[in-house]
């Protein structure tokens, strides 16, 4: 018996075999040193195949006849966000509850926590993200900076639609309160930015241009914040993300602005390929607007595609910056 075949009945969806195999593994190997890493990978292959039924069999079994086991609080918190991303709310709660309850004093509460209440965010369940995010700041010791969790109740107030001026005056405080963490700051800012970056998303697939537009730069005010004092790469990850916006704006010269910044500090950035890709389309966007003749748009474009070319000569943007070497090589 091996747990590649309760993974593998899993995975071709033949459910009720892979729970007898589990049962067999269970019986025959449970004392095994490796046991409890056999039903991790055995849960991840699950998730990934979508065998929810398997998926949480083994996070509950985990739960109930290992309960002091090191690795069990993981799959309880697994279980919690499965069932979240599967928008089964109050059974999410159910055994959030009990997860706090049994857990409260555990030190790896509160990083648990907020990776719930993010997810709560992400979903868009922001009134049960406050709240969660609420308790960890009331259990957060002195020696713990609390600026993540700060971040995350910020993200659930711009689901809930706080004023902009209000968003920017926590993060300001943020920064004020918490400059001894730059990490973090950095991380707690850009993790801000990018919700209203999510926010623009959503309206833009409901062909809300205005509230797009607004909610683009709002993440560029964020992230300027980053862009002015952050190093590294949430300085990159910022500069390169209002750029991104800016281009979306149609606001190209702004974007090169960014894409230029990010290019000459951070080269090795590891989104490079895509930011000359960004950088030809600007290029070429200024001359289809008739800001910028053919021949004064020829040589940028052209440059950024062979960079481009040179770093990644098999990406995504391959046939995009093709298109546009062969147009811009006509005389």
């Amino acid at each position: 018996m091996d747990s590649d075949e309760v993974a593998g009945y899993a995975i071709i969806k033949e459910t009720e075999k892979s729970l007898e195999k589990l049962n067999q593994l269970w019986e025959w190997y449970r004392t095994a040193p490796d046991f409890v890493d056999k039903l991790l990978n055995i849960k991840n292959l699950c998730w990934w195949n979508k065998n929810y039924p398997v998926y949480f069999a083994v996070c509950e079994r985990v739960a109930r006849e290992l309960p002091y086991h090191s690795m069990t609080m993981q799959f309880r918190k697994d279980t919690i966000t499965g069932y979240l991303h599967l928008d089964e709310l109050r059974t999410a709660e159910d055994a959030l509850r009990l997860f706090v309850a049994d857990y409260a004093d555990d030190e790896r509460m509160a990083e648990s926590l907020n990776e719930i209440a993010r997810l709560y965010n992400e979903k868009g369940y922001y009134q049960e993200g406050e709240v969660l995010y609420q308790y960890v700041l009331g259990r957060t010791s002195q020696d713990e900076s609390p600026v993540m969790t700060l971040a995350g109740l910020i993200v659930s107030q711009i689901g809930r639609d706080e004023a902009f001026a209000d968003i920017e005056a926590q993060v300001d405080e943020l920064i004020v309160g918490y400059a001894d963490d730059p990490n973090g700051l950095a991380e707690a800012i850009l993790m801000v930015g990018e919700a209203y970056y999510q926010e623009g998303q959503r309206a833009m697939r409901n062909w809300d241009a205005e509230q797009t537009a607004d909610s683009y730069r709002k993440a560029i005010e964020i992230l300027r914040r980053n862009i002015d004092a952050a190093e590294g790469r949430y300085f990159s990850e910022a500069c390169y993300l209002a750029g991104f916006l800016w281009h979306h704006l149609e606001e190209y010269e702004e974007a090169l602005a960014y894409f230029h910044t990010v290019l000459e500090e951070t080269p090795d950035f590891d989104q490079a390929w895509f930011v000359h890709h960004l950088v030809a389309s600007c290029w070429d966007k200024l001359c289809r607007k008739g800001t910028l003749t053919f021949e004064e748009a020829k040589p940028f474009v052209l440059e950024a595609c062979a960079r481009l070319e040179a770093i990644n000569p098999n990406s995504p943007a391959k046939t995009a910056a093709e298109q546009l070497v062969e147009k811009y090589s006509k005389n």
